[in-house]
């Protein structure tokens, strides 16, 4: 009875110490793995951009082709000019919005930009016509508002591929006080020249 007792605590203590050093190996794997971020260098990010947006609202999508350019802005941001006339009137998007808070993943690259807020008034894209679906003379307003904070840009060092994504919702609001609210994505990817 004794030497069983005697090799079940050995067996506790060897388990013990196998789950210390399970415990500690996961550790460092993991730590490794989510090693801290370093400052990108926000020129490699400077210059032209090609590739597509795919805007998604309520159950349609559209594939659109995208440019996008980056330049020098100041010491700690970039500008980003994100599609042309082109795109305005097929998307409702042409903007020009600041990059900043570059950080490095080693293999990758992430940074912030700004959130849209758009009041379509004087000038008002054919796409935005489109899917508020009523008589502009009952207008009162159309209010396009996105953020990239939940997608925000991922650009591959190696390849030179910038991905993003902006989410939000068009608010179309009628003389009569109605108002609709449609959901809408702009998923960009987009390749340096």
């Amino acid at each position: 009875m004794k030497r069983i007792m005697v090799k079940s605590k050995n067996c506790s203590k060897n388990f013990l110490v196998y789950l210390f050093v399970i415990g500690f190996i996961s550790g460092f794997v993991s730590c490794s793995k989510d090693s801290e971020p370093t400052v990108f260098d926000k020129n490699d990010l400077i210059g032209n951009y090609e590739g597509t947006c795919n805007v998604s609202i309520s159950s349609n999508n559209q594939t659109v082709s995208m440019t996008a350019k980056f330049i020098s802005n100041d010491m700690q941001t970039l500008s980003a000019t994100i599609g042309n006339d082109d795109t305005y009137q097929s998307i409702g998007i042409q903007i020009s919005r600041t990059a900043s808070e570059f950080k490095s993943y080693g293999d990758y690259a992430t940074f912030k930009l700004d959130d849209i807020n758009i009041n379509f008034s004087t000038t008002i894209p054919d796409f935005i016509k489109n899917i508020a679906g009523v008589n502009w003379d009952n207008m009162q307003s159309v209010v396009l508002t996105l953020s990239a904070s939940k997608n925000p840009p991922k650009y591959v060092i190696a390849s030179k591929n910038l991905q993003f994504t902006y989410t939000g919702d068009v608010v179309i609001t009628e003389k009569n006080g109605d108002k609709t609210t449609k959901q809408i994505t702009y998923a960009f990817v987009l390749n340096k020249k």
